[in-house]
């Protein structure tokens, strides 16, 4: 019992130490907007044009605004694979920053 609790402890204070809470709502609407607007930023740094098939998970953390890093299931074509995307939201000044976006294998 004190082996699974002090595993339990760890895993809560790596949470707290990291700030990410998951987001619980995948299909929320507001994040659907960031998802895609994570993949359409990617498409204009990269020039590789990708269609978001779906959200599988999401993390979100308030910084100077609020930090979602999200796990995408985006393809090209007939290949699909999984892209960690990172954007910072400000709402109150209507801005969004891809902070990141990268295959995860």
């Amino acid at each position: 019992m004190s082996l699974l609790f002090h595993s339990l402890s760890s895993l809560a204070a790596s949470a707290i130490i990291s700030g990410w809470t998951v987001i619980k709502n995948i299909n929320d609407p507001h994040l659907k907007e960031i998802a895609n607007f994570a993949v359409a930023e990617h498409y204009k740094q990269s020039g590789e044009k990708l269609k978001l098939q779906s959200i599988i998970k999401g993390e979100t953390r308030d910084v100077v605004g609020s930090n979602y890093s999200l796990l995408l299931k985006a393809s090209v074509g007939p290949d699909v694979k999984y892209y960690e995307a990172v954007v910072n939201e400000k709402l109150s000044l209507h801005q969004r920053n891809l902070i990141s976006f990268k295959v995860v294998h």
